[in-house]
């Protein structure tokens, strides 16, 4: 098994975890979409339905899951 340095993580989990991101749905990390003036209706509106119920502590959670700034959401 191979071990990124530094960080104690095989090469095959970091193959999978990227390969599980891929396939969530919404907005990631990874997503083409950093703009908030470029995104989708449906990716605004997930966004939207997704964080209005969160505490701070949640929403700030919640933004760096998904690499987006809260300023971002809160537009």
């Amino acid at each position: 098994m191979v071990i990124t340095k530094g960080t104690g993580v095989g090469i095959n989990t970091l193959y999978r975890w990227r390969d599980e991101a891929k396939n969530k749905r919404g907005l990631s990390a990874t997503t083409k979409y950093k703009n908030a003036d470029k995104w989708s209706r449906q990716d605004k509106f997930t966004v939207v339905l997704e964080t209005a119920n969160l505490s701070e502590i949640e929403f700030s959670e919640y933004c760096r899951e998904k690499g987006i700034y809260p300023e971002q959401v809160k537009e």
